[in-house]
C-alpha cells in the first residue's frame, strides 16, 4: 500500500506537462485550420470576381466596337477596379480596401498578327499584387487579344505568425481570349 502511494505521487505533475504540450500542438493545428479555411473562402470569392472582371473587359470590346484600351487611358481600369472592389466589399464581411490589389493585362495584335506592347494597369496599395507568369508566354502564337485580371487580397496570417512566415496574400487570376 505504501508503494502505490509514492508511485502516484511521483506522477502527479505528468498530466499538467502532457496537457501543456498537447495544448501547444492543438493551438498550431487550430491556427493552421483557421488560416486554410479563411484563405480558401477568400480565394473562392476572388476567383468569382476575377472571372466576372475579365468577362466584362472582354465583352466591352465585343459590344463597343472601336473602343480599344490604350496604355494612356486608365478610366476603364479604374471603373473595373471600382466594380471589383464593390463586389468584394459586398461578399466579404470584414473587407478592408487597403488589403485589395488588382492587375489588368491586355495583349492585343495588329492586323498583321504582330503582338502590340503589353498594356498593364496596377492598383495594389499595400498588397504588392503581382502576376504569376508573363501573359505573352501563355499563348505566344494566337494572334487573338488576351485579357488577364489578377486580384490579390491580404488576409490574416495566424499560422504564419506562429512560425515566422507570411502566408497572408491570396491571389487569383482569370484569363480570357478576345473576340
Amino acid at each position: 500500500m505504501k508503494n502505490s502511494f509514492f508511485a502516484r505521487r511521483k506522477q502527479s505533475g505528468v498530466f499538467a506537462v502532457e496537457f501543456a504540450v498537447l495544448a501547444f500542438g492543438l493551438a498550431f493545428v487550430f491556427a493552421f485550420c483557421g488560416d486554410v479555411v479563411m484563405r480558401l473562402s477568400t480565394h473562392g470569392k476572388l476567383d468569382r470576381i476575377a472571372y466576372s472582371s475579365v468577362s466584362m473587359i472582354r465583352e466591352r470590346t465585343a459590344l463597343f466596337s472601336g473602343v480599344d484600351m490604350t496604355a494612356a487611358d486608365a478610366t476603364q481600369f479604374n471603373d473595373l477596379w471600382s466594380i471589383a472592389q464593390g463586389s468584394l466589399q459586398r461578399v466579404m464581411g470584414g473587407y478592408e480596401a487597403e488589403k485589395f490589389g488588382m492587375v489588368l493585362e491586355v495583349l492585343t495584335f495588329n492586323d498583321a498578327g504582330v503582338a502590340q506592347p503589353l498594356i498593364t494597369f496596377t492598383d495594389s496599395p499595400d498588397t504588392n499584387c503581382q502576376v504569376s507568369s508573363a501573359l505573352g508566354a501563355i499563348i505566344a502564337d494566337s494572334a487573338t487579344s488576351l485579357y488577364r485580371v489578377t486580384l490579390c487580397y491580404r488576409t490574416d496570417n495566424w499560422f504564419g505568425s506562429l512560425i515566422g512566415k507570411d502566408y497572408g496574400l491570396v491571389r487569383s487570376n482569370a484569363l480570357s481570349v478576345g473576340r
